[in-house]
């Protein structure tokens, strides 16, 4: 009988190991396909073609300075004119379609409890019972730690004799010193005096003020910081909003409590299919009275007009333009383009520098690879129709311009992105992973073709996996 109870467990055992298994393993490839449909040609089904990935559509609702947090719902930083995470902010949409705002710390752990009274100063219960407490600080330049405080949030530290200068303490202006811990984090300042006695001491100050007035103006005063409306809000007509053409009635409204509404109209446009769509939409803000976002309300977008759309010279697509090889019809579109070559391979190697960490093998890029010809052609055609469509309005789909020039791949996929043209290597590489939906960590791809164009201000980026 005990035989029989451990052949069974055993049998169980496995059954869920591979029930657990299969839930895991996705049946659909990162290019779209059903693989079991081996018999027929994975271009020939355009329902099961890759899709754009509005996700990574930033709405306009959203401040230009809040990016959001990969792999976090609804979490956002907030970064200066200087690059650096001033807050993080948390949005939660109400039922009448508004999303209320809040300052949130993603960086403090579950068993931190706030201490009421005292600002960063969190206790800390051990496993044995005992208590102690900590004090988060964060540097201006976005380090950040725990420091151990007293009960009433008190740096605990040995404050070192007058007469040494301690390899932490640094100098910042007359005898004024910042002290840094080991992390290389400021956790507060002193000033070194003489007492009565003509023996120098330690005692603890406030951060000197800034040299610069204007400098110090604009951390200092919460109304000139990164989130105000009244920096952001003004809007060159003659510059893109993200696919705008331009953006006007833009109102501020005074509430007697100090708050105040900013309500913008913003007239967009996309190409999608052939054809250049317009849209209004209608954003409202909400702000208390030092400029920090509490709410955010959209409405739309409206579609307001569609017409065919056009290149520069003011001409539709012409699909008989399309030359007969893949090659002659690079040369005919990359007329006049600039390629950032330089950019699309440092973003190769960050691609394949996180693959390594995996335990991957490189991916491989060559100007000659079929990869590479349809990447540049897909990305110029974004730039000259200024789209981000995976349904071109010249090639159509993929799969649709693999079969135009007889071109097979067994697990074929396509990132495209249109963002600014400030992006680092770092940036794109980061997000091409995520919208990747781990295509570019797939140990089923070798070959990458990644074309990036600048244009007005944008880059079109178009990756080929094959």
């Amino acid at each position: 009988m005990k035989k029989i109870v451990i052949l069974f467990s055993v049998l169980l055992i496995t059954f869920m190991g591979v029930w657990v298994f299969k839930a895991k393993t996705p049946s659909v490839k990162s290019d779209g396909f059903d693989q079991s449909a081996a018999s027929n040609a994975w271009w020939a089904d355009e329902k099961n073609l890759p899709k754009a990935d509005v996700e990574w559509i930033l709405d306009p609702e959203i401040p230009e300075n809040y990016i959001p947090v990969p792999g976090e719902k609804e979490l956002y930083m907030v970064v200066d004119d200087n690059g650096l995470i001033t807050a993080y902010r948390h949005r939660e949409q109400q039922e009448d379609g508004t999303w209320i705002w809040e300052t949130v710390n993603p960086d403090i752990p579950d068993n931190y409890e706030v201490v009421e009274g005292l600002i960063d100063v969190y206790k800390v219960t051990n496993e044995k019972g005992e208590t102690s407490y900590f004090k988060y600080i964060r540097n201006d330049d976005d380090t950040f730690a725990f420091v151990p405080v007293d009960e009433n949030g008190n740096v605990i530290e040995k404050t070192p004799s007058g007469t040494d200068i301690p390899d932490n303490y640094k100098r910042i202006t007359g005898n004024i010193y910042a002290v840094y811990n080991e992390n290389n984090v400021i956790i507060g300042y002193k000033e070194r005096t003489l007492d009565a006695n003509g023996n120098y001491t330690w005692k603890d100050c406030d951060k000197p003020q800034q040299n610069d007035a204007e400098t110090s103006s604009s951390s200092e005063n919460p109304s000139n910081n990164s989130e105000s409306p009244m920096e952001s809000s003004v809007i060159d007509e003659n510059s893109e909003i993200s696919n705008s053409e331009n953006a006007d009635n833009s109102q501020v409204i005074q509430h007697p409590n100090g708050t105040y509404t900013e309500t913008e109209t913003i007239i967009s446009t996309e190409t999608s299919g052939g054809w250049r769509i317009t849209y209004q939409t209608v954003i409202t803000r909400t702000y208390d009275s030092h400029g920090l976002l509490l709410s955010t309300k959209k409405e739309g977008p409206y579609e307001i007009s569609k017409e065919k759309a056009t290149d520069d010279d003011g001409k539709a697509p012409d699909k008989s333009k399309i030359k007969g090889t893949i090659r002659e019809e690079l040369a005919r579109v990359s007329v006049g383009l600039n390629y950032k070559e330089e950019l699309a391979q440092a973003v190769l190697a960050e691609i394949n520098a996180e693959r390594a960490s995996a335990g991957l093998g490189s991916l491989t890029m060559n100007s000659n690879f079929e990869a590479m010809y349809l990447a540049k052609i897909r990305a110029s055609d974004m730039a000259i129709y200024n789209h981000s469509d995976y349904d071109s309005p010249m090639y159509g789909s993929l799969a649709t311009m693999c079969e135009t020039f007889n071109i097979t791949s067994t697990n074929p996929s396509e990132i495209l992105w249109k963002t600014s043209g400030d992006k680092t290597a770092t940036a794109i590489a980061s997000r091409l992973k995520i919208m990747s939906n781990d295509a570019l960590m797939s140990s089923d791809h070798s070959t990458i073709g990644i074309s990036i164009v600048a244009k007005n201000g944008y880059y079109y980026i178009d990756v080929i996996l094959v």
